[in-house]
C-alpha cells in the first residue's frame, strides 16, 4: 500500500511537470506569434529601404536589396478580378515593364506567401505615397 501511494505521488509530480511544460510551449508560441506579426502603413519617412516621394525606378532599384534574402514574387498576368498567378522577379527590363504600369505594387516574399506582403502604392506623377508591409507566421481563422 505504501509503495503505491508513492508510486501515485510520483505520478502526480510527473503530470505537474508535463502541464507546466506544455503551458510553457504554448505560452512561448503565442509569444512568438506575437514578436514576429508586423502590419504596418508608412506615409511619411521611410521604412524597409524605401522612401516616400521616391520614383517608381528608384523603388525598383532599392526592391534589389530585398532580393537577396527573399525570393520575391508579383501577381502576373493579372485577370480583370486582380488575380493573376506567381511570377517570381529577377529584375530584368521585362519585370521592371510589368510593374511599371502599376500605380500599386503587390509583392509577396516567398511562393504562395499571402502571409508575407509588401504593397507599395504610387501616385499619379509615379512617386511612392504609401509603404504597407504584412507579415505574420500564422494563419488567421
Amino acid at each position: 500500500m505504501i509503495m503505491l501511494l508513492e508510486l501515485a505521488a510520483k505520478l502526480i509530480k510527473i503530470l505537474k511537470w508535463l502541464t507546466i511544460s506544455l503551458c510553457m510551449i504554448i505560452f512561448m508560441t503565442a509569444v512568438y506569434f506575437w514578436l514576429t506579426y508586423t502590419d504596418v502603413t508608412i506615409t511619411q519617412g521611410e521604412r524597409y529601404g524605401f522612401a516616400i516621394g521616391q520614383s517608381k525606378q528608384e523603388v525598383f532599384s532599392s526592391l534589389k536589396s530585398f532580393n537577396s534574402l527573399n525570393d520575391i514574387y508579383v501577381l502576373h498576368p493579372m485577370d480583370k478580378n486582380n488575380f493573376g498567378k506567381h511570377r517570381k522577379i529577377d529584375f530584368t527590363g521585362e519585370d521592371y515593364d510589368i510593374l511599371i504600369s502599376r500605380d500599386a505594387w503587390e509583392l509577396y516574399f516567398g511562393y504562395r506567401d499571402y502571409s508575407n506582403v509588401l504593397r507599395l502604392h504610387f501616385d499619379a506623377d509615379n512617386k511612392l505615397t504609401e509603404i504597407y508591409r504584412h507579415k505574420q507566421a500564422f494563419e488567421l481563422p
